[in-house]
């Protein structure tokens, strides 16, 4: 990795997701997107459990290291295909200092009291002071960066292989060995548990630390949403050419210094998160149901309203579709209005999927998207609990396993508010 001081940035509205797991902001603290944080909920196999203890002794004891590699993605449509690559260079040195460079674009860092995430291209920048650097006091969109692009990275902050993948997984065994290269490394089925897709971590022979990470989406898997329109599948990997512990830095090298007459996003990146909405005025909208008849918030004033934002193709929004709709069902008496808001896909395509899957809940259809801008919808699911004063209580970004029983503690205590 060069060690040239002032690194790049790329908007990270563009590269978050290209390592193609988009990834709530509470994701990476180990108890978000479903993410396991403790093997023991798991179904793993004996092999799968060795090869996983010795990646976890691996990051604990691991103190520096240069971490290289790229992201790449593919997108299959029924006519085209696209393909997305994009290299990175990192660095790591415990306890808490860490430098990732995305193309020399994008810089996210910390010298270990201070983190920073620099935007090249639009000379701007997010900084802040931290006394400790870890992994609950990572800011927004610093975890979902790093998730996505360099999950090793994480892993090494947390000292724990699966803490900070955020996949919803319920089973892990050893699979075929991979082949890059020329030379034979092991590898581990992720099996998750909405069953979505398929996921194989590939571990490093010498070091036994992330070698690759792999996501495929299958056109059997999409379907079974329903129609998917020209998406056919999407393959992505992170895949670590260069992995070097036991590296030496400068004393300065994770050190950073804002470059003269560069932005700094401060204000910005109080105001515009879904967090930010919280005890403000819910954005009013005009909304058709799945049924075609016209849904206002203005509409449904002095009721509590949660608005689940959600589609057929997601993962984890599947995974939390049953709670809402059995929040839905167990709230309607207590006028509380529940309402499951799809963003951007068409009416058969939802129907369908409502149908296989046998759910009954409240579906109002966010066709163009224009209600999710609103509340500010970068990832989904997003949960978002409105008082009966209008005013915004709760945004929940993503699924863990205590997101229902939090969902429903808060609309309990709005209902019981005059």
């Amino acid at each position: 990795m060069p060690r040239s001081g002032q690194q790049a940035s790329r908007d990270h509205r563009q590269t978050e997701n290209a390592g193609g797991l988009n990834l709530a902001p509470q994701a990476a603290t180990g108890s978000g997107s479903g993410g396991p944080t403790e093997t023991n909920r798991l179904k793993i196999s004996p092999e799968a459990e060795s090869l996983l203890s010795e990646m976890r002794q691996a990051y604990q004891q691991l103190q520096t290291a240069e971490l290289d590699g790229t992201i790449w993605a593919r997108f299959e449509l029924k006519d085209d295909s696209k393909e997305l690559k994009h290299p990175f260079n990192s660095a790591f040195q415990r306890p808490n200092q860490f430098k990732h460079v995305l193309e020399q674009d994008l810089l996210i860092g910390s010298s270990g009291t201070n983190i920073y995430i620099f935007q090249k291209s639009a000379n701007a920048f997010f900084q802040t002071n931290l006394t400790n650097v870890a992994l609950k006091t990572l800011p927004h969109p610093l975890p979902q960066l790093l998730q996505a692009q360099n999950p090793s990275l994480l892993m090494a902050l947390a000292g724990d292989p699966l803490r900070v993948l955020g996949l919803p997984v319920q089973e892990i065994s050893r699979t075929n060995d991979v082949v890059i290269g020329g030379k034979s490394y092991p590898a581990l089925f992720l099996r998750p548990s909405d069953g979505d897709y398929s996921v194989v971590l590939v571990v490093d022979n010498d070091t036994k630390l992330m070698r690759r990470l792999s996501v495929d989406i299958s056109t059997a898997h999409l379907k079974q949403g329903g129609d998917i329109g020209p998406l056919k599948g999407i393959s992505t990997e992170v895949d670590y050419a260069t992995i070097r512990p036991n590296t030496g830095f400068d004393a300065d090298f994770f050190t950073w210094t804002a470059p003269e007459g560069a932005e700094s996003l401060a204000s910005l990146e109080q105001e515009d998160t879904p967090a930010s909405l919280e005890g403000k005025s819910a954005p009013d909208f005009h909304l058709d149901s799945l049924q075609g008849n016209p849904v206002s918030l203005s509409g449904v004033k002095g009721h509590v309203v949660v608005l689940d934002f959600w589609a057929t193709w997601c993962g984890p929004c599947r995974k939390s579709l049953p709670e809402i709709a059995e929040l839905a069902k167990d709230k309607s008496d207590a006028g509380i209005l529940v309402y499951a808001v799809n963003v951007k896909e068409d009416k058969a395509k939802v129907d369908a999927f409502l149908r296989q899957q046998n759910y009954t809940i409240p579906i109002l259809m966010d066709t163009n998207g224009d209600v999710a801008g609103k509340y500010m919808v970068t990832g989904i699911p997003q949960t978002v609990v409105i008082g009966k004063d209008g005013k915004i209580r709760r945004v929940f970004i993503g699924t863990t396993p205590e997101t229902a029983s939090q969902l429903r503690a808060e609309v309990e205590l709005a209902n019981r508010e005059p």
